[in-house]
């Protein structure tokens, strides 16, 4: 038996054009949200979907991207300016 999605989101919060989730390739399975070592996707609430809540967390690792079962459902792409990414340590 499938798993019943639900209604997919008219479009996705920009991200900063670092986290993009191509809503017509996810299945919604979480495996990116387990995958991810700083919490940066979620599941909104409201649509049941997946979010990339916390894009400005991302450390541009690409777990998320890797771990995923449907490529091109999410990517990352390394849009941050450098000084951005520096601060992190």
């Amino acid at each position: 038996m499938s798993k019943k999605l639900p209604p997919k989101p008219d479009t996705q919060k920009p991200a900063a054009s670092v986290v993009n989730i191509d809503y017509d390739l996810c299945i919604n399975c979480a495996i990116c949200i387990r995958s991810c070592p700083v919490d940066v996707l979620r599941i909104n609430k409201e649509t049941r979907w997946l979010e990339a809540t916390y894009w400005e967390d991302c450390m541009l690792c690409k777990l998320c991207e890797l771990d995923c079962p449907e490529p091109g459902a999410i990517t990352i792409s390394a849009d941050k300016p450098l000084g951005y990414v520096m601060s992190w340590g």
